[in-house]
């Protein structure tokens, strides 16, 4: 229940109207008049099974009941902001280069700290295998890396190492 999307599906179940006046029927008669799950029509069974997955209400013995889904979403810790290189990432790999140097720079030397080790000489080919692990256009990253300074090429050009930060 407080798995850290599921304020999405409350908020999602809620963005209907007749759901919502479902639930406020729930909510508001409650105690006076019930709202009974068999007096429903088959639209309004459909509302009232999405209101249960989403854990607003409860059916006991055919009576609906309002639950406490809002103590518990907001308990629950708010999602991690991702800092870092990383927040240029999509699922692991960069799909576009950051806009300012000093992004690109921290992007770069995380390319390169993944690709290879510190004293590591690689061949081109071994070089772009690593990178396409890590980047969508490994080829252009592999200059890119170089052009910066975060990895150097040896001047025949067969061999890669990192270069100094």
């Amino acid at each position: 229940m407080a798995d850290a999307l599921h304020w999405r599906r409350v908020a999602a179940t809620l963005s209907d109207p007749e759901r919502r006046l479902l639930y406020a029927r729930v909510v508001v008669g409650e105690r006076s008049d019930p709202v009974r799950a068999d007096a429903l029509d088959s639209a309004g069974r459909r509302r009232l099974a999405a209101l249960v997955d989403a854990g607003l209400v409860l059916v006991h013995d055919g009576v609906v009941s309002a639950a406490d889904p809002f103590t518990a979403l907001l308990q629950a810790a708010p999602a991690q902001r991702v800092t870092g290189p990383e927040r240029f990432l999509t699922g692991g790999r960069l799909s576009v280069l950051p806009r300012t140097q000093r992004d690109r720079q921290q992007v770069f030397a995380w390319l390169a700290d993944r690709a290879m080790q510190d004293a590591e000489v690689l061949d081109e080919k071994e070089l772009t295998r690593r990178l396409s692990a890590l980047a969508d256009d490994p080829v252009a990253v592999r200059r890119y890396l170089v052009d910066a300074g975060v990895l150097h090429r040896d001047p025949d050009g067969r061999n890669y190492r990192q270069g100094v930060r």
